[in-house]
Parts: structure tokens; C-alpha cells; sequence
């Protein structure tokens, strides 16, 4: 074999060594999914009962007016915290007003009203 040919393998050898063995070399970084902050219209029900999904209302149960999302669902509401898709509002209420969460709170008083707060899916 020609010198060169000797040469040239040898230092292909090292390059591919040095890029195989190369510590410097970061592998590229987990991307985490950022939940989607958006916002929605937020009523706010005090009828004491059973949930579609079964649950018993509590604090911390909400129904929503979307029928993508799955009852089990945690959520993050302004000013409320996180929360437990437990139910679902009328088909109508969607079709009038667009997404709502409807928020189970013994606190509901007449003085709630209608909120557009955001939100995020956990």
C-alpha cells in the first residue's frame, strides 16, 4: 500500500475516533411541553349533587362546556387554582357562549356573574 494511502487511512481512523470519543458533544435537550395558556368564560354553579363522571360536587370540581376534553382532566384556573373536570355543561351552552367552565362552589352567590379568566390543561 502507497504511503499515502497509509496516511490518509490513518488519519481518517483518528478523525473518526476523536468524533466517536468527542465529550463535547451534547446530546440534544429533552423540550418539555409548555401547557397553552387561553381564555375562557367561567360561570359558577352551588347545586349539591352527582357529577356525570359519578364524583359527588366539591370545591375543586368544574364542568366544561367542550366535549374534547376528557372528565379527569386536571385544570388551572385564575384565581381559583387547579381544578377537576368532573362534569359537563349543556350542548347548548357551548353552541351560544363558545368554551365555559363551570365551577362547583358552595361560596356561588348572585353576585358571581360571568368571568373571562384564563386557563391551562395540566
Amino acid at each position: 500500500m502507497p504511503l499515502i494511502e497509509k496516511i490518509m487511512n490513518t488519519l481518517f481512523t483518528i478523525l473518526f475516533l476523536f468524533i466517536g470519543t468527542n465529550q463535547n458533544i451534547k446530546p440534544t435537550p429533552k423540550v418539555d411541553i409548555i401547557p397553552v395558556v387561553k381564555t375562557a368564560r367561567i360561570s359558577c354553579y352551588n347545586d349539591y349533587g352527582t357529577t356525570a363522571s359519578g364524583i359527588t360536587t366539591r370545591k375543586g370540581i368544574v364542568a366544561t362546556s367542550d366535549r374534547s376534553i376528557p372528565m379527569g382532566t386536571k385544570i388551572y384556573i385564575e384565581g381559583y387554582g387547579e381544578m377537576l373536570v368532573a362534569d359537563k355543561t349543556a350542548l347548548w351552552v357551548h353552541n351560544k357562549f363558545g368554551l365555559t367552565f363551570d365551577i362547583y362552589s358552595p361560596d356561588c352567590d348572585k353576585y358571581f356573574g360571568i368571568k373571562h379568566l384564563t386557563y391551562k390543561l395540566l
